[in-house]
């Protein structure tokens, strides 16, 4: 209908038995109508092998989802979630409301993450990512140069009090 490139839904392989998520695109006539389709199955199940290899810091969540909330992959724990709504409504509703941002909030083990999210495919459906990041991960190098400044700035202050209270 749209005569551009599109996302499926979340489907099982009938062969494979497999999560794969379909993807098409039309090959059009000079006069635009459609005269094939090219469409091709990438499966999902690869994502947690890819995921594994890259060795992603501890603590972070990568959640794929499409515009209903039905999980395509998440990290950790893949084989429990694919397929199924997402249970995170406040961030799927922020992702799907926003459909790029950041927003902290909490995750379904119990710990306050910094989401950011972002969506690709057409304006209707789609395919949406949000990467969640423990806040102290999110933070930790931010806190730290704090710390340090502070400490330089009291050191400072404590030298020039001295100076004044010799002076």
């Amino acid at each position: 209908q749209t005569k551009k490139f599109v996302i499926g839904e979340y489907q099982v392989g009938r062969i494979t038995g497999k999560p794969i998520l379909t993807l098409g695109h039309p090959a059009l006539t000079p006069t635009g109508q459609v005269a094939k389709v090219i469409s091709t199955g990438i499966d999902l199940s690869r994502l947690d092998e890819l995921i594994n290899i890259s060795k992603l810091p501890p603590g972070i969540h990568l959640n794929i989802f499409d515009h209903n909330g039905t999980v395509f992959f998440r990290y950790p724990d893949a084989a429990s979630f694919a397929g199924k709504k997402m249970p995170h409504t406040l961030l799927v509703k922020t992702v799907l409301a926003e459909k790029e941002g950041i927003i902290e909030t909490l995750g379904l083990d119990g710990v306050t993450r910094l989401y950011g999210f972002t969506s690709f495919g057409d304006a209707n459906g789609g395919v949406f990512v949000a990467v969640g990041l423990p806040l102290e991960v999110a933070f930790a190098r931010v806190d730290a140069v704090t710390f340090h400044h502070l400490l330089w700035l009291m050191a400072v202050s404590g030298f020039v009090l001295l100076l004044a209270w010799v002076g």
